[in-house]
């Protein structure tokens, strides 16, 4: 869930980014591979699923779970996240945000 209401849109609108890996901020082990959302205001999504395709989220961690963007090559963007707040959705929403291909 949103920690907060989006400045701009109320609901945050995120926009497909592209490829992104999920690491473990502490032991850098992979915790899941997917994709990223990013919405105007600057809130980041990270999910194994597809939801801006009507999928399921599958395991996400949102910004508050994000230490920090490591990496960048390839058109795949790897975060280091806080293993202990990565979550798991079977729904395609979440709610707070409306996830969006472009």
């Amino acid at each position: 869930m949103a920690i907060g209401a989006c400045p701009i849109y109320g609901t945050h609108r995120m926009i497909s980014q592209g490829f992104a890996n999920a690491d473990n901020y502490q032991n850098k082990a992979r915790i899941f591979s997917g994709g990223w959302y990013k919405c105007a205001c600057g809130e980041r999504v990270v999910a194994s699923g597809y939801p801006h395709f009507g999928g399921a989220i599958g395991s996400y961690v949102t910004e508050g779970g994000i230490y920090k963007l490591y990496a960048s090559y390839s058109n795949v963007t790897s975060f280091w996240v806080y293993p202990n707040l990565v979550y798991y959705s079977s729904s395609s929403t979440i709610p707070g945000y409306q996830f969006l291909s472009q």
